[in-house]
């Protein structure tokens, strides 16, 4: 399986899935990805591939919102972030930075979510994986959804929640993986 799937198995058996049996779970890393609870159970496709939210953003020219992308732009700033690893030890809310990533990202997290609620109608949507608790934040507050009522009544939208499951929710999911099946 891959990483997404697994922290969205993570979240499932040992937080947001525990209240809630229908939601996406936005994987940021290196990439950016997501694993789909449906019913309590992970829902990877016919040949496994469900969530792969990159082949979106590299059929719309849209910017690829990973903390991968962020690092990079804070290293041109002046920063000295080796790696993935360093700059998440280091993050600080502060840095001007984020703020002009984020404002880049935007509309690649706004279709991600998009996306996500056109095709499986989720309960949540999970902002996870090694994303910073701030940052996670600062990104569900840029989504909007679309106002426009459906058959007459306001649209319902799925809520936008930070990951419960904090510490290496890939690797807890697969070593969950025999507990759920």
């Amino acid at each position: 399986d891959n990483d997404p799937h697994g922290a969205a198995l993570a979240e499932c058996v040992f937080g947001v899935g525990q209240r809630c049996p229908d939601f996406v779970y936005l994987h940021f890393t290196v990439g950016c990805a997501a694993g789909l609870i449906s019913g309590g159970a992970m829902l990877r496709g016919a040949h496994g591939n469900a969530g792969e939210m990159g082949r979106i953003f590299a059929l719309t020219g849209l910017p690829r919102p990973t903390l991968e992308s962020l690092r990079r732009r804070l290293i041109e700033a002046g920063h000295d972030l080796p790696d993935l690893h360093t700059m998440l030890d280091r993050y600080d809310p502060a840095w001007p930075q984020i703020d002009d990533w984020i404002e880049e990202v935007r509309p690649s997290i706004v279709v991600a979510v998009a996306a996500s609620m056109a095709l499986i109608d989720p309960q949540a949507i999970v902002f996870g994986a090694r994303l910073p608790e701030d940052l996670a934040r600062r990104l569900i507050g840029q989504v909007a959804f679309e106002q426009a009522p459906r058959r007459g009544t306001p649209s319902p939208n799925p809520q936008l929640v930070i990951a419960e499951v904090t510490q290496s929710p890939a690797m807890v999911g697969a070593a969950a993986l025999p507990l759920k099946q």
